[in-house]
């Protein structure tokens, strides 16, 4: 029988490793109703041919102990710092993985269960084909710490979501800090 809520018989123990090890200990399995919103930033189509969506997510208003998307925003603009080298340092995203070079924001169509967790540091590695376009060169640190809290939603499709937002990641500075 399928889940009535996506993910609902879903157990952290029948994750795959890596996404287990992508969090700081277990996450927790948390339900996300009909209109909430999410956001990412990826070089990537988060659609893919086969009608999934990409799975890993942050809160675009404040969750648990994630501030939202203004508020890193608006870190990254008190600091000088480019917004993308605040998300990979906070996301441990290594260039090779992706060059974070949009902001996409979702809405869920449908509730939801997701796993919630800070995520794991990684060792920020060596230049990859993804650094295309990157401007982060300039602040980079030895490794990427990690700590920000991310939604991991498996199984989501493209009939789950509505795409709402898309902008380039280098005109996010010009922006008035309202999601």
């Amino acid at each position: 029988m399928p889940d009535l809520v996506l993910n609902d018989s879903l157990q952290w123990g029948q994750l795959p490793e890596y996404v287990k090890q992508a969090f700081k200990g277990e996450g927790e399995k948390v339900r996300l109703e009909a209109g909430y919103r999410l956001y990412k930033f990826s070089q990537f189509d988060i659609k893919r041919s086969d009608g999934s969506v990409s799975e890993w997510w942050s809160p675009v208003d404040a969750f648990g102990d994630d501030p939202g998307l203004d508020q890193r925003i608006s870190l990254a603009m008190r600091n000088g710092v480019d917004l993308r080298e605040i998300v990979r340092l906070y996301c441990a995203v290594k260039e090779s993985w992706n060059a974070l070079t949009e902001l996409i924001k979702i809405e869920m169509v449908v509730p939801a269960y997701a796993f919630w967790g800070k995520a794991s540091g990684q060792e920020r590695g060596a230049a990859g084909p993804a650094q295309e376009g990157k401007i982060e060169d300039n602040h980079k640190t030895r490794n990427l710490p990690g700590n920000a809290c991310q939604f991991y939603i498996p199984n989501l499709k493209q009939e789950h979501i509505v795409e709402k937002e898309k902008l380039v990641a280098q005109t996010l500075a010009k922006l008035p800090l309202s999601a």
